[in-house]
């Protein structure tokens, strides 16, 4: 079973600078934080083998082409019945919560109407996105949010899909962990765009898809702190602030209040 990413900047790879997708093979051995270059990098190094990668690009609202990317990705069997297919998408918005109710709907028929695939579709999030209204997925448009709509599409029923599609909630759990670190440890789970994620952000994130895709098997976080220790120089908390923050960023019970 593979954990398969579909998504946008984030699930390609945002918190490490340059992005992967920009960088080639002899640059990449000379970025300090390589290894954690993106989820798939990151849930890699917890579970000790190759089992999540970045399949492929969602581009919301406009759908068509995630669809066709989607179904190819399917039909070549590049994702298998037996993967868990996770969605992820928290690029600009057009403001319509209908147009995400209709974007959300046609990903999952695609991926599940006649397919016995896992679909994990997670909320999108943001910290403010400076004040950008098209990459907040919390504020109202008419009476709901993008979120809303999101959860709604996710969550209806379609009982004669043979695949099934299960909602990653993150908004409020990546608003907590980040409050959380600035006020103990000084530190950010977004970049200064409050849009993208940091090292630390990408950390929990990971966290959360891991509950999610794994529900029965705990983070071996040891491998994680060893392969940590040759990077605790290039990264901006150490010691046992970077100890707490992985910690906080894996724990299933870690939901403070906002």
């Amino acid at each position: 079973m593979k954990i398969r990413l579909f998504g946008d900047s984030i699930f390609r790879g945002y918190a490490v600078v340059p992005r992967p997708d920009r960088v080639g093979e002899d640059e990449a051995r000379s970025i300090p934080l390589w290894p954690l270059r993106s989820p798939a990098s990151v849930i890699n190094l917890v579970l000790g083998e190759e089992a999540a990668n970045f399949s492929g690009r969602l581009r919301l609202p406009t759908v068509k082409e995630s669809v066709r990317e989607v179904d190819a990705a399917l039909a070549s069997a590049d994702i298998g019945p037996e993967d868990v297919l996770v969605m992820l998408d928290v690029g600009q918005h057009s403001g319509d919560p209908d147009a995400y109710v209709d974007a959300w709907t046609r990903l999952r028929r695609v991926a599940t109407e006649t397919r016995p695939l896992r679909l994990l579709v997670c909320e999108g999030f943001d910290n403010g996105a400076r004040g950008q209204a098209s990459h907040q997925y919390d504020r109202p448009f008419g009476d709901r949010t993008i979120n809303d709509a999101l959860r709604a599409a996710a969550l209806e029923l379609h009982p004669e899909w043979v695949g099934r599609t299960e909602l990653v909630p993150v908004s409020e759990p990546m608003a907590a962990y980040h409050q959380w670190l600035r006020s103990e440890l000084g530190a950010r789970a977004y970049l200064r765009d409050g849009i993208h994620l940091s090292v630390w952000g990408q950390f929990r994130l990971c966290g959360l898809l891991l509950r999610a895709a794994l529900p029965d098997r705990s983070p071996d976080l040891g491998r994680l702190f060893q392969a940590l220790a040759p990077l605790e120089p290039h990264l901006d908390l150490q010691g046992t602030a970077l100890r707490s923050a992985v910690e906080m960023a894996f724990s299933p019970e870690f939901l403070p209040q906002r």
